[in-house]
């Protein structure tokens, strides 16, 4: 992040990366914030249309759900679920996945 500044597409991704490291070690709100930075930087490089916003808004939303968030995790699964539709299509394996 000091090399290649906070606002960095790759500083997002790996953002995503140790928010899921989190969850796995049971520290979900650390997990929630990580992957807070990363929709935040990936959306302002992006835009809220792109599917590497739509992932980190999915892993997001996993993370509300560990809290307990669950109207959270619900709305932000909505719009990942948007943005997965819109990119691949109604049939596609990755919006099966967001919907389950």
């Amino acid at each position: 992040e000091a090399k290649l500044g906070a606002a960095n597409t790759q500083v997002g991704k790996v953002l995503m990366e140790l928010g899921n490291a989190a969850l796995a070690a049971t520290r979900y709100e650390y997990g929630v914030e990580c992957h807070t930075r990363a929709v935040k930087i990936l959306e302002a490089e992006f835009g809220p249309a792109h599917f590497d916003v739509a992932l980190a808004q999915g892993y997001l939303a996993d993370a509300h759900g560990h809290c307990g968030w669950y109207a959270k995790k619900r709305d932000m699964l909505r719009k990942a679920l948007v943005v997965t539709r819109k990119h691949f299509g109604d049939r596609h394996p990755q919006v099966a996945m967001q919907l389950n």
